[in-house]
């Protein structure tokens, strides 16, 4: 094993311990905060919303520490993001600008001194310059916020994705499978005919951004975020008691956590981890990728769903809603998945195949 990759992967490690330490420190105290906020008022249905608002300010904090902390190779380097950044917020601006004065919204001021026209353009350009500037500020802060949650778990991933993989590995040697391993075994969908001892990774090195690796996970995001808005939003049990634009509200706030729960599947891809068949071998992308919208995708009972919503409520309110949370979650969504695949994806695959490789050999050591 070459000892400076050895070294490197031990200094990342000990730099995920410093992320998620900080991460829990700055979360917890922001909870108690915020929690004692709650309980003074004497309303503690308030407590899981408290829970949510200290997740944006501990993953913010976290991100800003990721940053200052790691050096990592990137596919696209930062200068070259802030360009886009700017080009956003000026196409954002330029829009708002367009949109006021074709539909003449300034045509409502009340000018006293005259000179109209004059006046008129300097609004549209006040208007150009807050909307610029307000866009470069959200894209900033959900840069930094994207960093905080992905490095969380990335240092997550790098921890724990080896251990589970060696799981994986040992499942056909285990005669009496615990918890944990029907769990795991169920997640990834294995076939139970499958001798999973057979389980293979590969670091595959790729020149320049994995632009399909990237888009794969923002459909895949997409359509999971659509199922779980339409299930949630639509659900005859919620709507019963909250107005069906607080469900969406709630759910555009918490759309930055959805990526989340995609995005660490990806590894498995990222390392071709697979397990040798018969005719073709099995991928754990695979599995779970199918297990997931085997879960989700219980499309009668999303009928009945959308039956009830639209007897409370009209058509068009639910799509203007429903638009505008996937237009929301497809904005973080996209900076999410680039982080990831920018500067973590390869680093991280590289150490949990390096781990597990580590790992498998001890513990076959151990068995025999």
């Amino acid at each position: 094993m070459d000892s400076g990759r050895s070294r490197t992967l031990v200094e990342r490690q000990r730099t995920d311990g410093i992320i998620l330490k900080s991460f829990i420190m700055v979360f917890v105290l922001l909870l108690i905060v915020f929690i004692g906020f709650n309980i003074s008022s004497g309303d503690l249905t308030e407590v899981p919303a408290s829970v949510m608002i200290a997740l944006i300010p501990a993953f913010f904090i976290t991100g800003l520490i990721s940053i200052a902390l790691q050096r990592r190779i990137v596919k696209i380097p930062v200068r070259k993001i802030l360009v886009w950044f700017i080009l956003a917020s000026l196409l954002l601006g330029v829009s708002i600008a367009l949109v006021l004065y074709t539909l003449d919204l300034t045509s409502n001021v009340e000018l006293t001194f005259g000179a109209e026209n004059e006046v008129k353009s300097l609004l549209l350009i006040g208007v150009f310059l807050i909307s610029f500037v307000i866009a470069i500020i959200v894209e900033l802060f959900l840069f930094v916020l994207g960093f905080g949650a992905i490095g969380v778990v990335i240092a997550l991933e790098r921890r724990y994705s080896p251990k589970i993989l060696v799981r994986l590995a040992n499942l056909s040697d285990n005669e009496k499978k615990g918890l944990f391993d029907r769990i795991i075994a169920w997640i990834f969908n294995i076939p139970p005919y499958l001798d999973s001892s057979t389980l293979r990774v590969s670091n595959r090195r790729r020149e320049g951004f994995p632009w399909k690796s990237f888009w794969k996970a923002t459909v895949w995001e997409l359509l999971f975020a659509a199922l779980v808005a339409l299930y949630i939003s639509l659900n005859p049990f919620l709507l019963s008691g909250v107005r069906i634009e607080s469900l969406f509200s709630t759910l555009t706030s918490i759309s930055y956590l959805l990526p989340l729960i995609i995005l660490p599947w990806f590894i498995y891809a990222a390392i071709d981890a697979r397990i040798t068949g018969v005719t073709r071998d099995f991928r754990l992308y695979d599995g779970i990728k199918s297990k997931v919208f085997q879960t989700l995708g219980l499309v009668g009972t999303l009928i009945v769903f959308v039956r009830f919503a639209l007897e409370r409520n009209s058509g068009m309110t639910i799509l203007v809603l429903f638009m505008g949370f996937i237009v929301i979650f497809l904005i973080v969504a996209t900076l999410f998945n680039f982080i990831y695949f920018n500067s973590f994806e390869e680093e991280l695959g590289a150490d949990v195949c390096e781990t597990f490789e580590s790992m498998r050999p001890a513990r076959e050591l151990e068995d025999g």
